[in-house]
């Protein structure tokens, strides 16, 4: 009997001892299961991160955007696998899978990226900088009282005088008509710095939307054409814009070149006018924002010659002299003053143009001593500069241009396609496409148990973002 029980003890203490060691053994198993994963998923770490020190450098000082670059991206996958093996980690699986390029999204990538480097800027100090460069665009209720200005001019009485011209004894020239023929010409032959050369670069549009709208054709004979020239200021939609959209334009007027700058390069040369009017040649980009600020400053203009008495009558006085009826129709009289008065507010903003193009500055709202052109030399344009006066520069009016575009969507598209133009200068064959902002990279491996005659996958999935 006591023999029984003691083999009975041995028998439990046995199985006890037995139970213990599994445990033991499953314990040290997931300990050693644990940490080779923990080992595995570190190796797909280091080697995604290796991969993200592949950037595209040029990207990253020119434009300080940050993506895998395309020339390493396409062998990256047998990259990466290799280097996986060379550090002891049987690869059974590798795969680079959901690739997003930084061009991905409608721009939205970019406009994260912008976002991203632009915190690190005096944010505060250059929102005030973008709200007072607005300053210099008219309020939209004084676009609306211009426009109702010249909705009464008496364009029916006025046809009737000019058809009966033969036959009246005229006194006085008409200069809008040597206005109106100095515009015919290249309006840049009008404001371009002498001995200055203009680019013919043709740029190559790819992600961006071409804008193929002519200019439309300007007649200070018909107020039909001077109200198609006061643009919608849109002034009100821009400040809400500046929350949103204010990076983006700081950013542009950091990272891209415009007309004033010198040594550019041999590439495109005015890639801000491109962002604002995205023509597919530097020249009818540059034309067009020479259009666009010479609108914004007729409008400005225009008002203070309604505001000025002294101008409106030496205007009048011309009128009449034109029209040879004095005050007999003064219905008709008052229409001619208000259109010669559109074209002397049109020709002050040519010379305004060629200032700001001369790196000077025009304030918003002109005075006596900052107007610049006299109304006897409307016809040839002629006037003295003011260039030493404080006020909006060529620079600042760029920035107001791409406020104004409140196709977001639009901008980010066109300045891709500026970024990729540039690299294409000292990298041929250069696509921005092919460059990754992210990627999804899954591995497996097999990996043997420690006690057991077994193997296991491991697999893991992990997105590498910048």
């Amino acid at each position: 009997m006591r023999k029984e029980e003691c083999g009975q003890v041995t028998i439990f203490l046995s199985l006890l001892l037995i139970s213990f060691f599994l445990i033991l053994s499953v314990c040290i198993e997931g300990i050693y299961g644990q940490m080779q994963r923990a080992d595995f998923m570190e190796q797909q770490l280091l080697i995604g991160e290796y991969a993200q020190a592949n950037y595209h450098k040029e990207l990253v000082e020119q434009f300080h955007l940050f993506a895998i670059d395309g020339r390493y991206a396409a062998k990256m996958e047998k990259e990466l696998k290799r280097k996986l093996e060379q550090n002891g980690c049987s690869v059974t699986k590798f795969l680079i899978t959901d690739p997003v390029s930084i061009t991905a999204m409608d721009g939205e990538i970019l406009k994260h990226q912008i976002r991203e480097y632009m915190k690190y800027k005096e944010i505060s100090d250059l929102f005030q900088m973008l709200k007072k460069s607005l300053s210099g665009v008219q309020d939209d209720e004084d676009v609306k009282r211009m426009e109702e200005s010249i909705q009464h001019v008496e364009v029916k009485s006025m046809e009737e005088n000019y058809e009966n011209e033969k036959d009246v004894d005229i006194k006085k020239e008409d200069p809008r008509k040597a206005l109106l023929k100095l515009l015919k010409s290249d309006i840049l032959d009008l404001v371009m710095p002498k001995g200055s050369s203009i680019s013919e670069r043709k740029i190559a549009i790819v992600y961006g939307a071409e804008d193929t709208k002519k200019e439309s054709k300007i007649d200070f004979f018909s107020k039909e054409s001077v109200l198609d020239l006061i643009p919608d200021s849109k002034k009100e939609s821009a400040f809400n814009q500046i929350s949103t959209e204010g990076l983006s334009v700081l950013y542009a007027d950091l990272c891209f070149r415009n007309a004033l700058d010198k040594n550019a390069g041999g590439g495109v040369q005015y890639e801000m006018e491109y962002l604002i009017s995205g023509k597919s040649m530097d020249r009818e980009n540059l034309k067009s924002v020479v259009y666009r600020l010479s609108a914004i400053r007729f409008v400005s203009n225009y008002g203070y010659l309604l505001s000025n008495s002294k101008c409106q009558a030496e205007a009048y006085a011309l009128a009449a002299a034109i029209a040879n009826v004095g005050s007999a129709v003064p219905g008709l009289v008052e229409g001619i003053k208000l259109l010669i008065l559109a074209a002397w507010a049109f020709g002050e903003a040519i010379v305004d143009v060629r200032t700001l193009l001369n790196g000077g500055c025009i304030p918003f709202v002109k005075t006596e001593t900052t107007w610049q052109l006299q109304l006897s030399n409307l016809a040839t344009l002629t006037a003295q500069e003011k260039t030493g006066q404080k006020g909006n520069s060529y620079e600042d009016y760029l920035k107001i241009l791409l406020l104004l575009q409140l196709d977001p969507e639009e901008k980010y598209g066109r300045m891709l396609d500026m970024i990729e133009q540039r690299i294409r200068e000292s990298q041929k064959g250069f696509q921005l496409s092919e460059c990754l902002f992210s990627y999804k990279m899954t591995v497996s491996k097999e990996q043997e148990f420690l006690f057991y005659r077994m193997s296991r996958q491991l697999e893991n999935s992990r997105i590498y973002t910048y």
